[in-house]
């Protein structure tokens, strides 16, 4: 049998596009023609026919879905040698030359790259290493810059006419950092591959000899640095085949243009190739998609007009409904959704919805889950940025390196162990030590002032960080698992509502006397015994409580049972603590021991590990230092045209006030002030007309508070801001970095409970403060005050709550060898040991335990361990919630496995640093979930139905698109693009007013579509539906 039988499946221009020789060639390819069909093939028969080499053909993407498609299918056409065929996004590409040869040019092969949001901080940081005011050096403005210039091959620390000399510090020192780091950020990988290129004509040469044949899918989506990337693999006359859809051109804020297919046709004099047919859109859709962009003007190799083939789908005509509100919208799109499902059979995974901008699909997607339907919408932040996961990946990123950053997100994932104040502390310890935050925890014990909680979870996840990661040759699944592994150890042992009953139990179990009188026996030094009975429950207590002084405190104790104890074998000035049956030692005098140790209704495991906690929390004393609480009123709450009027702040010391205040009132430079601002605050311009300027009053201000830490509420998003600006304003720029807490954030990690968190309502409902509260700034920091200090106060529940989760598993022996009567707070206790255990948190101290027990115990012990671990624990959210981001992250690593030969940790990470959101929502499509998206992302995907929403004038087209005809070009190709996402129906959906305080008309593009194509329903106010007949309209231009 003819092995190339399959290219009589392939119709005329298909074919003569697939075997056209090895040498320069064009196809211009439109919606539905068969685009990835012909990259494939064009491959296969290379292979197949031509005899190339696998590994002699690089195939170019520009997203990892379509490359993960695309190797998929040709390992369904060529087997085993699909995986030698380079199959790779731009910035893939890019990488692996850059991984294999990047030291020529001073790029270290195991570099790290940096993403979007590192970036943000990075550049954050380096502002406030400069002690640049960052209102006055946007971090976002100079990343843009920095992209800019990379994306045009440009150095961006090179100085410019038209640059501030102080962003071009900023500039250098980020890029200083990133050699030090060994990291290149997205937009360097291509920069450097070219440089590469250029430079090295030995690498340039190897390629050329081994890259033999390329082939580029979406070419018209290319910008320069990814021409001049093509162009220096790829010679003139060499065999490149370039596959494009000039009208699917829509990014040009990336720097995509038609022109670059100009380009290509100027270099390369490619044959040209124009498929003529579309099996995708039934011909309403395409004709009238077409000739929406028929008026843009084309060289004449591009001009084009495709024809559907789509025979087995029914003709219908795009359908356009104009409605008055958005809540008309809602009820129609809900309808409409309904009757496609229920009357024409589409399942809800056929249905698309796509917009513009992300802001239109809110509403959208509320009422289509009130209304029962599924939902997955791609989001702007993929899997990979969620914040569960993104910490994950922390872990797997310290296989590279032991980042600062990275080891600052661990320590609080996945249970927040470092608070607020603590990190605050040990921040400042760094920055007068001169050292990172690695450094300083490497030698923590040498700071005494460092609690004993925090000193053992900082020295725990060091070690964790530096000896039991896996490395990255490890296979990514096994590594993945290997760190799931951990966390699972590192999880909290409570869940949801147990939290609440966690508190009464700690309450009932309460021994503020004891654990004074230990706090002092541990200042003063003297030794400790601590005794036990003969019971097992008794031993275990015993032994818990011992462990946990020596572990956490370095206590060295005497543990000895008390039946063969002589007190005068006690070291001297020795104190002594007892668990067990009071009668024990009832002769005895000065022995310490638990309130109600005479009772059985609770355990004496459950009473050494509550006084350990309670002995623990003692030194946690961070909310007793000093801090200046402060507060500003503005003129509004516009950070750019808003001022000050008024600046209030005060020190506190062990909860109270210090000092006197700092306070005055300001004069605005604008020389009023609004009246809704006034009704706020209660400041008129009279009361500030003969104040001090801001300029003035600043340097007294930050006189007062010093280096002190600073506390308010909403801080960093709006007072801090505000400081930093008048910094920059009139101090040469200098920025405003205090360390500082933030209520706020505070409020909303602690309480997530509450509705809302402004002052007034926490104050209210927290029962601080009764009525409204007179927005001054001395009046507002009090109230701060307060807030702050209550919310230390749920720090320190939170601390205690979590604290030495890992003796749990001895707690639960305890209780069923004490086998007293059933209650919650057994049942609690009981649940929390089963799960450290199920995550083998405390099996080392169980192989003590058993080490320390008399033989005769052992086997008895060793059965209560059993039913420990067999105890059933009633499913929740939390770990169902757990679970789930294991099996997507399960789903992403096969997703790789499929994609790379590569299958290590090493190469996954490089993976999962390209992943946009629509390469991370193919992994996790549902088939019977509505599909929400926008436009853009819509590219390179299709389904029966798709309904486009806010197709308005200032939505789409953008407003900012109106007066410029190039990008509202864009903007018809935008709207080009998700109309031939469609198999079989198109619905626009136009409203005038969405809520947001404009009335907007339909876009004019809907009207540039052929009556023929298109129909026009308008439903007015009253809800009358009348269609718009051609020329009844005529739109406002």
């Amino acid at each position: 049998m003819d092995e190339n039988v399959w290219l009589e499946t392939l119709n005329k221009e298909q074919r003569q596009a697939v075997t056209w020789r090895a040498a320069p060639l064009l196809v211009l390819a439109g919606p539905g023609s068969g685009k990835t069909r012909i990259i494939i093939n064009r491959i296969r028969w290379l292979v197949q026919a031509r005899a190339a080499a696998p590994e002699s053909i690089l195939a170019v993407t520009f997203t990892n879905r379509a490359a993960e498609e695309m190797r998929e299918r040709l390992f369904g056409a060529l087997g085993e040698r699909a995986e030698q065929v380079w199959i790779h996004t731009f910035h893939a590409a890019a990488m692996r030359i850059l991984r294999k040869h990047g030291e020529r040019i001073g790029v270290p092969p195991d570099f790290i790259i940096l993403d979007e949001d590192e970036q943000r901080l990075e550049i954050a940081r380096q502002l406030r290493l400069l002690d640049l005011s960052r209102e006055n050096y946007r971090v976002g403005e100079i990343i843009g810059r920095i992209s800019q210039m990379k994306s045009h091959l440009q150095n961006p620390a090179q100085e410019t006419e038209d640059a501030d000399p102080a962003v071009t510090e900023v500039i250098r020192a980020y890029e200083a950092w990133l050699r030090a780091h060994r990291t290149l950020d997205f937009d360097d990988l291509i920069r450097y591959a070219v440089h590469l290129l250029r430079q090295d004509e030995a690498v340039r040469t190897t390629y050329h000899a081994q890259l033999q044949h390329i082939l580029v899918d979406e070419y018209q989506d290319i910008n320069a640095a990814q021409y001049e990337f093509l162009t220096l693999l790829a010679p003139p006359a060499s065999s490149i085949t370039a596959v494009a859809d000039d009208d699917q051109t829509i990014y040009g804020w990336r720097g995509s243009a038609p022109a670059f297919l100009d380009r290509f046709i100027q270099r390369y004099e490619p044959a040209i190739i124009k498929l003529p047919y579309s099996y995708r859109c039934p011909p309403s859709i395409l004709y009238g998609a077409q000739h929406l962009i028929a008026r843009e003007s084309k060289s004449d190799e591009r001009q084009r007009f495709m024809q559907s083939k789509a025979a087995d789908q029914a003709d219908t005509p795009i359908h356009h409904y104009i409605f008055e509100n958005i809540q008309q919208e809602q009820q129609w799109l809900v309808t409409l959704i309904r009757k496609l499902v229920e009357e024409r059979g589409f399942h809800p995974g056929d249905i698309a919805i796509l917009y513009r901008t992300h802001r239109l699909a809110g509403p959208a997607e509320q009422s289509l889950l009130a209304a029962g339907f599924k939902v997955q919408r791609v989001r702007p932040k993929s899997f990979f940025d969620r914040y569960q996961v993104k910490e994950i990946v922390r872990y797997l990123q310290m296989a590279r390196a032991l980042t600062e950053r990275d080891f600052t997100g661990i320590l609080n994932y996945p249970v927040h162990q470092v608070d607020e104040l603590t990190m605050v502390q040990l921040r400042r310890l760094a920055e007068v030590q001169g050292v990172n935050l690695v450094e300083l925890v490497r030698n923590v014990d040498d700071f005494s002032e460092i609690s004993p909680l925090t000193r053992f979870h900082l020295r725990r996840m060091l070690s964790l960080a530096e000896n039991h990661l896996p490395d990255l040759e490890s296979p990514a699944d096994e590594a993945i698992q290997t760190v799931f592994k951990h966390l699972d150890a590192l999880r909290s042992p409570w869940r949801g509502p147990e939290r609440n009953a966690l508190s009464h139990q700690q309450d009932s179990t309460r021994a503020s006397a004891l654990t004074d009188a230990l706090l002092a026996i541990m200042q003063a030094g003297r030794p400790l015994v601590v005794l036990h009975d003969a019971g097992l429950d008794s031993r275990i207590a015993a032994f818990l409580f011992h462990s946990v002084l020596d572990v956490y405190l370095g206590v060295e104790s005497v543990m000895a049972e008390s039946g063969g104890f002589n007190r005068a074998d006690a070291p001297d000035r020795a104190a002594l603590l007892f668990f067990g049956e009071s009668s024990q030692i009832a002769d005895e005098t000065g022995v310490l021991t638990p309130p109600q140790s005479a009772s059985s209704s609770i355990s004496q495991s459950v009473w050494a590990w509550r006084l350990a906690q309670q002995l623990l929390m003692r030194y946690e004393n961070l909310a007793e230092g000093r801090f200046i609480v402060y507060d500003i009123e503005t003129t509004g709450a516009h950070l750019r045209r808003d001022e000050m009027v008024e600046i209030a702040a005060l020190a506190y010391e062990k909860r109270e006030p210090a000092e006197a205040p700092f306070r005055t009132l300001i004069r605005p430079a604008r020389g009023f002030i609004p009246k809704a601002a006034v009704r706020v605050h209660g400041i008129h311009y009279e009361d500030v007309a003969d104040a001090p300027s801001i300029a003035q009053v600043l340097p007294d201000f930050l006189d007062y508070i010093g280096y002190d830490t600073l506390v308010g509420h909403n801080i960093a998003r709006f007072d801090n801001r505000f400081i930093d600006k008048a910094c920059g304003e009139h101090l040469n720029g200098r920025g405003f970095y205090p360390l500082f807490v933030d209520t706020l954030r505070l409020a909303r990690r602690l309480l997530p409970e509450q509705r809302r968190y402004t002052l007034e309502h926490l104050s209210q409902t927290l029962g601080l403060h009764k009525g409204p509260i007179r927005h001054r700034a001395l009046d507002d920091l009090r109230v701060t005050a307060d807030l702050f200090y209550l919310l230390t106060d749920y720090l320190l529940a939170e601390k205690e709550q979590e604290a030495l989760a890992e003796y749990l598993p001895l707690v639960g022996i305890g209780l069923l060898a004490n086998d007293g009567p059933a209650s919650p707070g057994r049942t609690l206790l009981l649940d929390a040991a089963a799960r450290m255990m199920l995550a083998r948190n405390g099996h080392a101290l169980l192989d003590d335990l058993l080490d320390a027990l008399p033989a005769s115990m052992q086997l008895p012990a060793l059965e209560l361990i059993r039913q420990l671990e067999a105890r059933q624990l009633a499913a929740n959210d939390e770990d169902a919630q757990w679970e789930e981001i294991k099996t997507l992250f399960g789903q992403h690593v096969a997703a790789f496995k499929k994609y790379s030969p590569d299958h290590s940790l090493r190469a996954f990470l490089d993976y999962q640093a390209l992943l946009t959101n629509m390469d991370a929502f193919a992994h996790e499509a549902k088939a019977d979930a509505i599909t929400m998206m926008t436009l853009h992302n819509a590219k390179g995907v299709e389904y029966p139905v798709v309904i486009i929403l806010g197709v308005e004038q200032e939505n789409l087209p953008i407003w900012r698109s109106l007066k410029d005809r190039s990008k509202l070009n864009e903007e018809r190709r935008v709207l080009y693009v998700g109309l031939t996402r469609a198999k079989n129906a198109v619905y626009l959906f136009s409203t005038h007013d969405r809520g947001d305080g404009f009335y907007r008309e339909p876009s004019q593009f809907a009207f540039e579509i052929p009556a023929r194509y298109i129909r026009h329903i308008r439903i007015d106010a009253r809800g009358e539906v009348k269609e718009i007949k051609p020329g009844r309209r005529k739109h406002k231009q």
